[in-house]
């Protein structure tokens, strides 16, 4: 009973969810791995990763809505 709820309630949410939100999750969460690599010490994970999320964002088309 119990899993049939929550396959009803997972269907309703999925029909909300329309590609402009994805979109926005994405890029927040985007943000957030960009903001914690900008922290880091290592130059490392600016060579690797900084290039891999500009890939996704172009492969995607998220764009980086950042404010300045």
């Amino acid at each position: 009973m119990k899993n049939t709820i929550l396959v009803m309630l997972l269907e309703q949410l999925i029909k909300m969810i329309s590609p402009e939100m994805v979109s926005t999750m994405l890029d927040a969460g985007l943000d957030a791995i960009e903001e914690y690599i900008a922290k880091s010490e290592s130059k490392i994970d600016d060579a690797t990763i900084i290039p891999l999320i500009s890939m996704i964002r172009t492969s995607f088309n998220i764009p980086d809505n950042d404010v300045a």
